[in-house]
């Protein structure tokens, strides 16, 4: 299994606890997700949970896997790109289990169909039907996660970090000569290094990034913990 190897001034244990969990997600990655298991007939509707949730793990894993590598070989850059869209994942997962969460509290089947089926389905495609597109944009996700996870309607932690790594990774300065380039305004030059090993601002932002793998983990245990109930109100006839 292919992990972090180290994080500047970041402890052995630190780095093997996150280690430690890609390893368990990508144990948990099912090579099929059917309709009877365990000998038991699985409602559709949480076979659609089940198969959501995963999608999230295969994503996560890929996405980490890759920003591992590139970590470990110093390409910076597109581990921040990386980071990021495990962060994305985060905040769409915590979104959905949040809803489901909510909708099984109320036993409201129907919603929690219509939920599966949108998070499942959902586009930024126009051509796409407007109910899949009502769910919200990405950064809809990412201020509901600050406002339910972390409950904190103005510092907007996750946001604040994303509004980052999307800088950096987009070509932008930060992403272009900010990152490669080191300027020195006296002589009218600018010195490009291909691997910048002392961009701290970088590595604290990947490192913020990286980790929310941990957070992840603990969000599809928590969409997973609710299927048990949301077999419970599925009629028999229904199964």
């Amino acid at each position: 299994m292919l992990g972090i190897k180290t994080f500047p001034e970041k402890e052995n244990d630190f780095i093997q606890e996150l280690n430690n969990c890609l390893s368990r997600l990508a144990d948990s990655r099912k090579p099929k997700v059917g309709a009877v298991e365990d000998g038991r007939i699985k409602p559709k509707i949480v076979w659609k949970i089940d198969c959501l949730c995963q999608g999230f793990i295969y994503r996560t894993v890929e996405l980490a896997e890759g920003a591992s590598v590139c970590w470990n070989k110093n390409n910076q850059l597109s581990a921040l790109i990386l980071a990021r869209g495990i962060l994305e994942t985060l905040a769409a997962a915590h979104d959905f289990f949040q809803k489901v969460k909510l909708a099984t509290t109320k036993k409201d089947l129907a919603e929690i169909d219509s939920l599966a089926m949108t998070y499942t389905f959902i586009s930024t495609n126009s051509s796409t039907n407007e109910k899949l597109q009502a769910v919200g944009s990405l950064m809809s996700f990412i201020d509901r996660f600050d406002i339910h996870y972390l409950r904190d309607r103005k510092t907007k932690h996750l946001r604040k970090l994303y509004g980052i790594l999307s800088e950096i990774t987009h070509p932008n300065h930060a992403g272009t000569v900010g990152f490669f380039g080191k300027l020195n305004p006296e002589l009218h030059e600018h010195y490009f290094n291909a691997t910048p090993k002392n961009n701290e601002y970088a590595i604290s932002n990947f490192i913020a990034g990286y980790i929310s793998i941990l957070i992840l983990e603990s969000v599809i245990e928590k969409i997973e913990s609710l299927t048990p109930n949301i077999h419970q109100l599925v009629p028999i006839k229904n199964l």
